[in-house]
């Protein structure tokens, strides 16, 4: 906890971060990161970049059409969707509003304070169809490597410092299982990591995965509790490393 006299006024948070305009000092107090899992590889992730009273932006990573008894995130809100799996499978322009942002290949964007670099990473073939993104925003770093078959390089695993928040694939199959998945975790130690893409009962859709247990095995830890909405800011991360997040969907 953190605390500033500002104007005769005590400011107390557990993160800020200073900004100026026009020579006056500005105090932006920032809320938090929340993640939501929908199953799948699809995550939802909702941030502040302007800091409290900023409107929210919100961040859909590989939305599908409802699948069974899988239901995908309302959209019609959403401003950056993220696809890093090209196929049937996910979708993206065809299922939000046409003003949402799709980030849907490799590159360096900017949109509405978050910064997002994608990587393109090899799937299960070898073949280059796969794009992992960093993202940045509240002052954390997030790496979303859902859909992952295939092996990192040395120099992609060079670019993976000081990560806060790591979402990765555990089911197998196509792709990665328990043990390469604990492997990559161990290499980037990020504070929190976000299993997707295991196995969940009473979901079909999700037979062809192991189930979370067997990836918590492995790495050798355990979510403490079933989160429906997990909240993380920088503070959170501090002193944390490689804790498995239980999500519900």
């Amino acid at each position: 906890m953190r605390f500033w006299y500002l104007g005769g006024i005590l400011v107390v948070s557990e993160l800020i971060e200073w900004g100026s305009y026009d020579g006056r000092v500005i105090i932006y107090i920032l809320d938090g990161m929340y993640i939501q899992y929908y199953g799948l590889g699809c995550v939802k992730m909702t941030v502040k970049p302007g800091g409290r009273g900023a409107e929210d932006v919100v961040i859909v990573v590989n939305p599908f059409t409802k699948k069974g008894d899988l239901r995908p995130p309302q959209l019609s809100n959403a401003d950056i969707v993220m696809v890093s799996v090209q196929g049937e499978e996910y979708c993206s322009d065809a299922v939000v509003k046409s003003d949402a942002v799709v980030l849907d290949m490799p590159g360096e964007y900017a949109v509405r304070g978050v910064q997002a670099v994608g990587v393109a990473v090899p799937d299960t073939s070898g073949a280059q169809k796969v794009t992992m993104f960093v993202c940045q925003s509240e002052g954390l770093k997030v790496v979303i490597m859902a859909g992952l078959g295939g092996k990192l390089s040395s120099a992609q695993f060079d670019e993976l410092t000081d990560v806060d928040v790591l979402v990765v694939p555990v089911g197998g199959d196509s792709v990665l299982g328990a043990e390469t998945a604990a492997e990559i975790v161990r290499k980037v130690e990020p504070s929190f990591v976000v299993p997707v893409q295991f196995h969940v009962k009473g979901a079909a859709e999700t037979t062809k995965y192991t189930s979370l247990d067997d990836f918590c095995a492995v790495l050798g830890n355990k979510p403490t509790e079933q989160l429906q909405k997990f909240n993380v800011k920088k503070a959170d991360c501090e002193g944390v490393v490689n804790q498995i997040v239980g999500l519900e969907i």
